[in-house]
């Protein structure tokens, strides 16, 4: 029994992270298409020098930095920190897609 509910677990963990690289994915494309290119502003100062500095930089770090992350978080995903890690990056993903959404509402 334990041992099914631990595969559970990472199977969770792995969905968890598969979504935070989808997320990413498409928060990275709104960010191109509504802040470089559009009236919004970059609430992130490094984020933001990258992304006026280099658009095909700040999509290739954005991209790497989260997808490498987010493998590191998973391969260490029995570690309950690196677990809490995961679960709060979603919810804060999860938020920024809301945020998203609003945006989207607007224009």
């Amino acid at each position: 029994m334990k041992k099914s509910f631990e595969m559970n677990e990472k199977r969770l963990a792995t969905l968890a992270v598969a979504l935070l690289i989808v997320f990413n994915a498409i928060d990275t494309f709104f960010t191109v298409k509504y802040i470089k290119f559009g009236p919004l502003s970059e609430a992130n100062p490094i984020m933001d020098w990258l992304l006026s500095y280099n658009t095909t930089s700040f999509v290739i770090y954005k991209i790497i930095a989260v997808t490498l992350g987010g493998l590191l978080l998973l391969d260490n995903s029995e570690n309950k920190i690196a677990k809490g890690f995961i679960f709060s990056f979603l919810i804060l993903y999860t938020f920024v897609m809301l945020a998203w959404g609003f945006v989207l509402f607007q224009f």
